[in-house]
């Protein structure tokens, strides 16, 4: 620990801590732009504070014994509104939905100067399916090069041009739509201004937090609810991704909001046999139901299967698409409250070979670090996955550790993109085995 002087007041600060960080511990908010966590970047300049009477970035500038730091002296707040009236000065938006989503807009009004103008007609690049990119809004933070080339490794933003023609840029400057773009959503998310952004977003009425429901990864995101639909979503910082999502948790949300979706219980009518419905109305076949009933219904049968045959003739079957806390709560009440032991769910169609693998191997058939922990990993062997489509999110973290200097072999029957990061590629077939190297395609 090392003690600073903060607004003139004496705190503790831990050792090679950023003063941002030390300031927000504190409860004192400072304006960012460019700050993206766990990534030193330091380029708009805004979050600057006087230090012994200096003016520096706290975001990039860590703490040190005796420091005096002021936050809100009137050089400091001089300081803020200079940048801000430099980057309004070629600053504009073309909705008003834009406008709410940019931070620049929101501190220009807190220190009291007019925000970026909207006008309709400026030149945006549509040609993505599910973002729009408006120039005229970008402030070259540089957020969204790090959220899409260091932070989820997938390379296709980078900054181009030289002087006063330096902008953002996809693959070899081309268009976004016409770019090797996964549509993950990261630079969307990053973006403080705006100038990344869904098609069709609007502001929503409430925020909710969950596990997504695809892959197993178990990443958290956020849903923008607006009117009782899920209006749009974004990743949020939890364990298992850190505010990353892949395409189909960014914007693979549609299906909530689909009239076909079942929203109650259906009851199976009397004397209707079982079987498909062969093109049959659902409503000729089942009609609807309220929870009780459904619930009192399912008690019953229960009831009178354990009766007449025992705990033995029950078996329950739980979707792979939920949460741990879910299924252990079914496997409980299978276990205790029925008495059997014939539980399963789905995900064991595929995850049978790699659950006896894991176990024969470490003694579990499941994961026994955290996905972080594959960055601390110095060398990392990929085994039958083509994660890069499958699991996303952790082959990010893949991707990431080879570029940090890890030793990535890749174990596979087939070739998959995440081999462009590997050192080693050992391609299998039932006929032979072939080695494969990205270094030498000829081997």
């Amino acid at each position: 620990m090392v003690k600073v002087v903060l607004n003139g007041k004496e705190v503790e600060a831990l050792e090679e801590e950023t003063i941002l960080n030390l300031v927000r511990r504190h409860g004192i908010e400072i304006p960012t732009l460019c700050y993206y966590e766990g990534f030193a970047n330091g380029s708009c300049r805004i979050c600057v504070v006087e230090v012994n009477g200096r003016l520096m970035p706290s975001c990039i500038t860590k703490v040190s014994e005796g420091m005096k730091i002021e936050t809100e002296s009137a050089r400091v707040t001089e300081a803020r509104k200079t940048l801000l009236r430099l980057l309004l000065k070629n600053h504009t938006h073309r909705s008003k939905e834009e406008q709410m989503r940019c931070r620049v807009c929101e501190y220009a009004v807190k220190y009291g100067l007019e925000p970026a103008p909207v006008m309709p007609d400026v030149k945006v690049d549509d040609t993505h399916p599910a973002i729009i990119f408006n120039p005229s809004a970008c402030v070259m933070c540089r957020k969204c090069v790090i959220a899409c080339g260091i932070d989820q490794n997938n390379d296709v933003i980078a900054v181009i041009g030289r002087g006063s023609g330096t902008r953002v840029g996809f693959d070899l400057d081309t268009s976004m739509g016409m770019s090797s773009c996964v549509s993950c959503g990261a630079c969307v998310d990053a973006c403080p201004t705006g100038a990344l952004m869904e098609k069709g977003w609007v502001p929503a009425d409430k925020v909710v937090e969950t596990t997504c429901p695809y892959c197993g990864t178990g990443c958290q995101v956020e849903y923008g609810v607006k009117d009782g639909r899920v209006i749009w979503a974004r990743g949020a910082y939890g364990p298992a991704n850190e505010g990353k999502l892949c395409v189909k948790g960014k914007f693979g949300y549609h299906y909530v909001n689909s009239p076909e979706r079942l929203t109650k219980p259906l009851i199976r009518r009397p004397n209707v046999p079982k079987g498909p419905l062969n093109g049959r109305p659902i409503h000729e076949v089942f009609r609807e139901a309220t929870w009780d009933e459904a619930l009192d219904l399912i008690a019953s049968k229960i009831r009178e299967i354990l009766n007449k045959y025992g705990p033995a003739a029950i078996g329950g079957i739980m979707s792979d698409r939920s949460t741990n806390e879910s299924i252990y709560a079914f496997q409980k009440f299978m276990r205790c409250a029925i008495g059997t032991d014939s539980i399963d769910q789905s995900a064991t169609l595929c995850h049978e070979p790699s659950a006896w693998s894991l176990a024969a191997q470490l003694g579990f058939g499941a994961a026994t670090n955290p996905i972080r922990d594959v960055l601390n990993s110095r060398t990392i062997i990929v085994v039958g996955s083509n994660m890069n489509e499958t699991h996303p999110v952790i082959a990010a973290y893949v991707k990431r550790a080879a570029k940090q200097g890890a030793h990535l072999i890749i174990v596979n029957p087939i070739h998959t993109e995440l081999a462009r990061y590997a050192e080693y590629e050992l391609l299998i077939s039932l006929v032979r085995m072939s080695y494969y190297s990205p270094q030498w395609p000829g081997t």
